[in-house]
């Protein structure tokens, strides 16, 4: 005598869970998955609007002088500011979004440094860091 189990008769019928899951589940992770290939990760990163030019660097000596782009200028940097304003639009940066770095000596009144900014904000630079001056007799990086 052969005892039949009770699970016997569904034996025969097929259950369609595994089915759907087997079906879903890649078709899921393929969804969830598509935006982060890796080549497409590094073609949007080499991207130029992720590439932003050199911060400019505006240093204001202690006699009231400005150096910018190597050249030192007595009384007006606003020439020198429209060049650089030109020369990283023509690479193709938007020059609004530029870092300009402002070194201003201690000895510099306040009044002057905010001259140089409004100066480089009517020329359309719009970003701004203000730092010390670097110490001339100091030899090593500076941060």
């Amino acid at each position: 005598m052969l005892l039949e189990s009770p699970l016997a008769e569904d034996s025969r019928s097929l259950s369609a869970t595994p089915l759907l899951a087997v079906a879903f589940i890649p078709a899921l992770v393929m969804l969830a998955f598509a935006g982060l290939s890796p080549l497409e990760t590094a073609a949007n990163s080499q991207s130029p609007a992720s590439i932003q030019p050199v911060p400019l660097e505006i240093r204001i000596a202690a006699d009231g002088s400005i150096l910018f782009a190597g050249a030192e200028f007595a009384d007006q940097s606003r020439p020198a500011l429209q060049h650089a304003w030109e020369a990283i639009h023509k690479q193709g940066f938007d020059p609004a979004s530029t870092l300009v770095i402002v070194r201003a000596d201690r000895e510099v009144a306040t009044g002057n440094v905010q001259k140089v900014i409004a100066s480089a904000q009517t020329i359309g630079f719009r970003r701004f860091v203000l730092r010390p001056a670097r110490p001339s007799n100091t030899a090593g990086p500076q941060p």
